[in-house]
Formats: C-alpha cells, structure tokens, sequence
C-alpha cells in the first residue's frame, strides 16, 4: 500500500526509501495500491488524511518513481 503523501518532497532521504521498497516489490511481484485521489503532484495519500470508507485502487508505482 502506497501511503507516504506529500511529505515526500520536504524529506530528501525518503525518495530513497521509496526507491528501495518499490524495488523489492518488484523482485516479489508485489501489487501496489492506494487510497484516494492522488496529490496534485501525483503522490499517493497518507491514510491520515482520508475517510475510513475510502476504497484502494491500483496505484502503478513504477510510473509513478519515473516521473
């Protein structure tokens, strides 16, 4: 589950993290999801911020690390 949000650009070391999680998803054939509507900027929100009711969707993590 993508959840990080927009703290993402105020924290330089956690584009890196994100790297290497999505990275080992990937050698698993992990799925990734997310909740909400992404940011402006296309980050995928934290869960802080949404209702309980709000529903995962499929969230394509690779696009989203090469942009």
């Amino acid at each position: 589950w993508a959840a990080w949000g927009t703290i993402i650009e105020h924290r330089p070391w956690l584009i890196n993290l994100v790297k290497e999680m999505i990275a080992l998803g990937n050698t698993y054939g992990a799925t990734w999801y997310s909740a909400g509507p992404l940011s402006k900027k296309g980050h995928p929100r934290h869960p802080l911020y949404l209702s309980k009711r709000t529903k995962l969707e499929m969230f394509d993590v690779n696009s989203y690390v090469n942009t």
